[in-house]
């Protein structure tokens, strides 16, 4: 019998039992191909041998019984809406090594993946001995039952690049590293995860029972001793989280007696969205590389007493959720709160900070929070930037913790220059600099103004001084010119008699033609 398909991958379409017993796959020793399934009903025996990339089951509503031979490798075994299937067996043989990093990223070997998506009378699916998985996918499959684990045969797993289940219960006691792990759904299922070191990306949704929860989280809640921690290479998500409110003195408190999960670092994000009745104090999470996100959470209680470095922390908008404090926090990019904030340890709510390199905002609902301790932070230059509301926030009308405009009292500063602070004395002192200045240049002006004032005055009175050349008084009076007739015979004018001149009390000017003027009249005296 020869191979078929090895050098023209084909595919075969399989309806009913007769198909393989007298088909391409009864006439080949290996096939090689796809397998698609269509329209069958009952049950289908696969023999043979097979390398086969992909094997799919679709519009199968009457299938029951589903069973292929240790002979078939695949890639992918695919089911769809094959509600009246029971039962599915696959004892993959493989058992060659399969290197996996940290987080169940696959770095050597093909892997079989197995998707089904709709089997809701599936109560039995054996994989025998398979240690690794490419894909894991387990949806609407309908099997609940929270103490039987054994249905689907994964006690063996060690690494799975993705696995997704909702409401169904497998055993992951085995499981040390995974790439992504998606869990949703109501049921409460007990998943032990005794050996689990790593997950890539985490996700946690539509969740509604505690124990479930628990030990999804390997927290001291899930009912078993020493739990092992584990760590998220990549980001976590806890969204969508119904857990039953319980009653503590006539009140409706947290969904549990608490849960301490068991999460020491989360590489990138982690989001905590639209839950209530949380719950979890993460007493052994120490890191969060990119973001720690808080919000819309209702009537629920956080604990983060042991995280020391984290990219941002943003906590807005939680009902009834008090934000926590932050005792072992050292590092932080940036910091936003909008909520109620414990005021139950003081106004210090970061005591071992070191250094925020980014801005802190604390929008603070509660009136009795103090921002004395950040505002000190900002003034050792710990804090860069702060935005604070609340009372002590080094604003000039803390008394009444509300500005002019009716809204709640806040600090706003930056310290990004060498200036950019300067202490009331200071301010006091340039106050007082500048108004002596101005009194200064205000008296010189008054001074100038009369002494200007006093110089025309005198001017004024002392008059404007006589023209060069000019004769005062007497002087205008010396001689009488008399004109004489042409037509008469010229003759000797008679001396005129000579006058006195008066004593002058100025000084003659000096100019050479006037002095020798006068020295000629005084000869003639």
């Amino acid at each position: 019998m020869d191979s078929c398909g090895e050098s023209d991958w084909g595919s075969v379409t399989i309806t009913n039992q007769d198909d393989i017993d007298n088909g391409p796959l009864a006439e080949c020793a290996t096939f090689y191909g796809d397998i698609n399934i269509r329209n069958a009903t009952g049950t289908l025996n696969f023999t043979g041998q097979a390398q086969v990339f992909n094997i799919s089951v679709i519009d199968c509503p009457g299938l029951q019984n589903l069973s292929f031979p240790d002979t078939y490798n695949t890639s992918v075994l695919q089911i769809s809406d094959a509600n009246s299937l029971t039962a599915v067996s696959l004892p993959l043989p493989w058992t060659s090594s399969i290197e996996f990093t940290a987080g169940g990223e696959i770095i050597n070997g093909l892997i079989t993946s197995i998707i089904i998506e709709g089997a809701t009378s599936l109560g039995s699916f054996d994989v025998g001995n398979s240690t690794y998985f490419e894909q894991l996918v387990l949806l609407k499959i309908g099997h609940d039952d929270w103490s039987d684990t054994q249905w689907f045969n994964s006690e063996n797993l060690i690494a799975v690049s993705y696995i997704e289940i909702d409401d169904n219960c497998i055993d992951l006691s085995s499981l040390v590293d995974v790439g992504d792990l998606i869990v949703s759904g109501s049921t409460d299922c007990y998943y032990p995860f005794e050996s689990l070191k790593s997950i890539g990306n985490y996700v946690l949704t539509n969740i509604s029972y505690p124990n479930a929860l628990a030990a999804l989280l390997n927290g001291r809640g899930a009912g078993y001793v020493d739990p092992s921690p584990f760590q998220v290479n990549k980001s976590m998500v806890i969204d969508s989280l119904i857990l039953p409110a319980i009653e503590i003195d006539g009140n409706f408190r947290y969904g549990s007696g608490g849960i301490v999960p068991q999460v020491t670092a989360v590489g990138m994000d982690f989001n905590i969205t639209s839950n209530a009745n949380l719950n979890l104090s993460f007493d052994a999470l120490t890191d969060v590389g990119t973001s720690l996100f808080i919000h819309n959470n209702t009537n629920s209680r956080l604990k983060f007493d042991t995280i020391a470095n984290v990219g941002s922390i943003l906590i807005l908008d939680n009902t009834n959720t008090t934000i926590p404090w932050f005792p072992a926090l050292t590092i932080a990019n940036d910091i936003h709160l909008r909520g109620t904030v414990d005021t139950s340890i003081g106004p210090n709510i970061f005591p071992a900070l070191q250094s925020v390199t980014g801005r802190v905002t604390v929008e603070a609902w509660n009136d009795d929070f103090d921002c004395s301790k950040l505002v000190q932070y900002q003034n050792d230059h710990t804090i860069h930037n702060l935005t604070c509301s609340g009372k002590n926030n080094g604003t000039t009308n803390d008394m009444n913790n509300q500005t002019t405009d009716g809204s709640r009292n806040r600090t706003d500063t930056s310290q990004d220059g060498s200036n950019s602070a300067l202490s009331q004395g200071q301010w006091a002192g340039i106050g007082i600099a500048i108004g002596v200045v101005v009194i200064g240049l205000v008296g010189a002006l008054i001074w100038l103004y009369f002494h200007f004032k006093r110089q025309l005055k005198s001017l004024k009175q002392t008059g404007a001084p006589t023209g060069r050349g000019e004769v005062t008084g007497d002087c205008a009076e010396l001689s009488h010119v008399h004109e004489v007739d042409g037509g008469n015979n010229p003759r000797e004018k008679p001396d005129e008699p000579l006058v006195e001149l008066p004593d002058q009390s100025t000084e003659l000017p000096t100019d050479p033609e006037i002095a020798e003027r006068v020295v000629e009249l005084e000869s003639r005296n």
